[in-house]
């Protein structure tokens, strides 16, 4: 038995009662030195069918400004100044694509770069740039379906020489989808793997990078189980390795992508299939060094969620944050993996009134806020919502305790008769 996580779990449940009675109102708590953490829900809008922005979905992106961007059928900003959702620009059907599931790329210089699913001159989607500064969004590349694979759910990664690269879902010589460059200056699309049933087919996520340029990414399917795998591929040569192969035990389907953290350890999610022990899905880690994988979390269904399907995102304590469907509402959850805990607290359950089915991932801020979307209902508007959850800090038990004993002694004092 782990008496440290027991014992941690205690202190949490004590916090979570004291925070109750000092009338803090949020739907979880967690420990901090000293404190306890609350997360207040604000829905920043929510859009009907006259918005400018609809359906809002992909991943979040901050800029060094602190201003976060997203996609929805336009891109839209919401500015650190009030956190209003504002449209930056649209794309078109016919020539920059459509439906951007992927979120955005953000660079040194502000220019903004995504993929778009459908569309473009063969169907199959785009690359598209929107530069710092206009509302034009401009075409790349368009992909064929066929060598250069289509059907793109992949946010983009740059490397240091402002060379792109994602992956597709459909498409390539073996009908598995495809890892891909666009060279910097370039508008022709460059097949670096066709996936197949061994490397794994059809990912629904990007790549990321290591500290040598090596490129990791996870695929929806195949592999030896079907479960799908995940994956190296040299900065050196562009070979593609196996390095890990789902099997439903240890999860299965990770339709997310890997999350980096500073020792070089990679974090995602399993969306279910057989995954995990209620077969909802799981959050695991990969280990830098023999890429080795440990299952951290499992879903619950109901109470935490279930199938996860979008990238994770890791706080300056090593807290880990996501989105799942499912939950107490159906609408999905907003969940949080502690740092050293096995247990998955869900931070809030959508509803239809906060907009349901977060399809996008989370951005978090210097403050610690959360920023995140939902892809459908809101409240008055049927078409999605954009909203925070902000952390509210207050004392924990034993801090109470001390303060409550040190304001009586202090009272005492100020009441007590001076001797003669």
């Amino acid at each position: 038995m782990n008496f440290h996580r027991l014992h941690k779990s205690a202190i949490r449940r004590s916090v979570a009662v004291t925070a109750a009675l000092l009338g803090v109102v949020g739907p979880k708590t967690k420990l901090l030195a000293g404190t306890a953490t609350t997360y207040t829900f604000t829905q920043l809008a929510n859009f009907s069918s006259f918005s400018p922005i609809l359906n809002p979905e992909g991943d979040l992106v901050t800029d060094s400004a602190g201003n976060i961007y997203g996609t929805g059928n336009d891109l839209f900003e919401l500015p650190v100044a009030n956190r209003t959702p504002v449209a930056i620009a649209q794309l078109n059907s016919s020539t920059t694509g459509a439906d951007p599931y992927a979120g955005l790329l953000i660079d040194p210089s502000g220019d903004l770069y995504g993929t778009a699913y459908y569309g473009g001159a063969s169907g199959f989607g785009t690359i598209f740039e929107l530069p710092a500064n206009t509302s034009t969004p401009v075409l790349l590349a368009t992909f064929n379906g066929t060598t250069t694979g289509g059907l793109s759910r992949a946010k983009l990664i740059m490397d240091n020489s402002g060379n792109l690269y994602g992956t597709t879902s459909y498409g390539g010589a073996n009908s598995g989808g495809t890892v891909f460059e666009l060279p910097s200056g370039s508008h022709t699309i460059q097949t670096l793997v066709n996936l197949n049933s061994s490397t794994g087919t059809s990912p629904q996520s990007g790549l990321t990078f290591d500290a040598a340029g090596n490129m990791f990414g996870t695929t929806s399917g195949g592999g030896t189980y079907g479960d799908g795998t995940i994956y190296e591929i040299s900065a050196a040569t562009h070979n593609i390795s196996t390095i890990l192969n789902f099997n439903g035990s240890n999860g299965a389907h990770p339709d997310a992508g890997l999350y980096r953290d500073a020792s070089g350890n990679f974090y995602g999610t399993t969306s279910g299939g057989q995954g995990g022990a209620y077969g909802y899905g799981t959050v695991y880690e990969l280990s830098s060094g023999d890429y080795s994988l440990e299952t951290l979390a499992v879903f619950s269904g109901s109470a935490t969620g279930s199938a996860p399907s979008t990238d994770v995102i890791m706080d300056a304590s090593g807290d880990l944050f996501g989105t799942a469907g499912g939950g107490p509402s159906l609408g999905g959850t907003i969940w949080e993996l502690p740092a050293g805990s096995n247990t998955i607290d869900p931070l809030i359950a959508l509803n239809t009134q906060t907009g349901a089915d977060p399809d996008g991932g989370l951005a978090i801020d210097s403050a610690g806020d959360l920023f995140g979307t939902a892809y459908q209902n809101g409240g008055p508007g049927p078409q999605g919502s954009v909203f925070e959850l902000s952390p509210v800090t207050v004392p924990e038990p034993a801090a109470c305790s001390f303060l409550a004993m040190a304001a009586l002694f202090l009272s005492r004092r100020r009441h007590r008769v001076p001797a003669r």
